[in-house]
Formats: C-alpha cells, sequence, structure tokens
C-alpha cells in the first residue's frame, strides 16, 4: 500500500487553509465543496478497487453498447457479461414481455 508523504500533506492542508482564509464569508460553500470532493474521492477509490480487484480475477469489464447489441441480437448469454447486473436483467425482462 502507498504511503503518504508527511510533506504532501503539510502542502495540501496548506492549501486548504489558504483558500479557506481567502474565501472568509463564504467558508460554508468551500466546506460543503471540500465534503462533495472527499465524497467524490471515495467514490473513485471504491470503484478504482472494484475494477482492479475484476481485473486481477479475469472479470471482465461491461460495455453498455455492445451489451445492448447483444441483447437486440438475442444473445443473452454474452449480453449478461457485457452489462451491469441492473441493466441486463431489466433489458431481458423488457425483451421477453414486449
Amino acid at each position: 500500500m502507498a504511503t503518504v508523504r508527511p510533506e504532501v500533506l503539510l502542502i495540501a492542508g496548506g492549501a486548504v487553509l489558504a483558500g479557506l482564509l481567502l474565501v472568509g464569508r463564504n467558508a460554508g460553500a468551500v466546506g460543503s465543496s471540500l465534503g462533495a470532493a472527499a465524497v467524490d474521492m471515495v467514490d473513485g477509490v471504491v470503484t478504482g478497487t472494484v475494477i482492479t480487484v475484476g481485473d486481477k480475477l479475469g472479470i471482465p469489464r461491461t460495455d453498455y453498447d455492445k451489451g445492448q447489441e447483444a441483447l437486440a441480437a438475442g444473445d443473452y448469454w454474452n449480453a449478461s457479461f457485457l452489462l451491469p447486473a441492473g441493466d441486463f436483467i431489466s433489458g431481458t425482462w423488457n425483451r421477453l414481455i414486449n
């Protein structure tokens, strides 16, 4: 696991504090933006982890366009690998009832 050097943390912390001091009255908006950025970062970390683990285990990545093409052609087997599970299930269900 990679570690972050203390100098990088100090520089980042200093930049955040400087930004807060410059913004002044809009500190609430800045805090809100920082919170949103933190959530986006966590989302990116989780997504990256899932994709990397899937790649290591040999699980193919989804491809929505190719999955829709396979579904339209009636190739449910390949569509099940190419589409996210929810899209595959709803697409298959819609094709079966229509």
